[in-house]
């Protein structure tokens, strides 16, 4: 029993000195392991999602394979874009009245489209800068100040679609598994005393 306890030991401590001479060994890998190395630590690059996003909005959603994206981002533009222009016809369209209401020209008259049950025949210059005060100036500030609206909001989602080009680059390498593993290894260390003291490593990966 002693000789076989003895025998346990002696393995066990070989097992450890010859770890610790190991990992001292340098390792030649050839190309094919380097090559496969290199290929797997290639990381995405998350400035080339941004920029690729900045100069034309989707790609960089396209760069981070996250395609189903790129219809959200086309289809909020094209929104924007028909109110930023269903505004600006109606801003022009009031400024045009205003113009051909106070030119005196009545070959110009597109304010009886805007107003068709109003009646112009007779009006007084009283009348007039009257009703450009309660029916038109106000139209005309409130489609303007609409389309600048819009137009903000969609400078605005040109950089929405950046920055989530950007976090989304970022996230693909971001290691989120709920693998949690404890290793113990032991190891020989040789103090300052130069007497060897047998010992742990203890390494948590998350």
């Amino acid at each position: 029993m002693k000789q076989l306890l003895k025998g346990i030991l002696t393995m066990f401590f070989g097992l450890i000195i010859f770890q610790s001479e190991a990992q001292n060994i340098p390792l030649k890998a050839d190309s094919t392991q380097v090559a496969s190395i290199n290929i797997s630590s290639k990381k995405h690059e998350p400035g080339k999602a941004t920029i690729y996003s900045a100069v034309l909005p989707g790609l960089g959603q396209i760069y981070n394979k996250k395609y189903w994206k790129v219809p959200i981002v086309y289809g909020g533009f094209v929104g924007l874009g028909i109110y930023i222009n269903k505004n600006n016809q109606q801003y022009l369209s009031y400024k045009q009245a205003y113009y051909d209401l106070n030119d005196n020209n009545p070959k110009t008259a597109s304010y009886q489209l805007k107003f068709p049950n109003e009646d112009f025949s007779d009006i007084t210059s009283s009348e007039i800068k009257s009703f450009n005060s309660n029916r038109i100036i106000p139209n005309i500030d409130y489609y303007r100040k609409k389309r600048d609206l819009y137009i903000i909001a969609t400078v605005g989602f040109y950089l929405l679609n950046i920055l989530d080009a950007n976090v989304d680059a970022h996230l693909i390498d971001f290691d989120i598994s709920e693998d949690l593993s404890l290793n113990i290894q032991p190891f020989v260390a040789e103090p300052t005393t130069n007497s060897t003291i047998l010992g742990a490593h203890l390494a948590l990966t998350f």
